[in-house]
């Protein structure tokens, strides 16, 4: 049966048993020069992320992983250079990343949506704090629990919701 196993590099090797595979293969961080060779692939577009990305070693830091990378593009695609450029640490870098690329995909939503950027990102942020709280890193609408809501009233009439009938329907059955 094939099979595929996924973790982290360090992880693995910290552990007292290791699976016996016939193949490994082991991803590794993007270099400066695939950085930069995918930035000229862009063009125009990231000419200012270059530029940063080539004079700041937090930016070469975190765009190793492909995933920081496109956020990066998405984030500062003509972008004049000096929204791009910041100081401090790598996770306040970081921080104020992606607070420019939650914007930007705001930005790009049609003009009639539901909800407004301030309530979404609440709701998005909420979200985040408590799958964080419940060390959850995937989200899943099967994996929510009543506890998340954010109001006694809430947890009441889903509580309410879901006994109702269930009660309901042994009052029947017992009649």
């Amino acid at each position: 049966v094939p099979l595929v196993v996924c973790c982290r590099l360090t992880d693995y090797r910290s552990q007292a048993n290791h699976l016996e595979l016939s193949r490994a293969v082991t991803i590794q961080p993007l270099t400066n020069e695939q950085i930069t060779a995918y930035f000229a692939q862009i063009g125009e577009r990231v000419v200012s992320l270059r530029t940063a990305f080539d004079h700041d070693p937090v930016l070469q830091e975190l765009a190793t992983t492909p995933l920081m990378l496109t956020i990066l593009i998405l984030a500062y695609q003509d972008s004049p250079l000096e929204e791009i450029k910041g100081g401090g640490s790598a996770e306040g870098r970081k921080a104020q990343i992606f607070a420019t690329y939650t914007q930007r995909m705001l930005r790009r939503r049609k003009a009639e949506t539901r909800y407004a950027p301030e309530q979404t990102i609440f709701w998005l942020s909420r979200l985040a704090w408590q799958m964080k709280h419940q060390s959850q890193t995937i989200f899943s609408l099967e994996q929510m629990q009543p506890g998340w809501l954010m109001k006694k009233w809430q947890r009441r009439l889903y509580y309410g919701l879901i006994t109702g009938p269930i009660c309901g329907l042994f009052v029947g059955l017992a009649a």
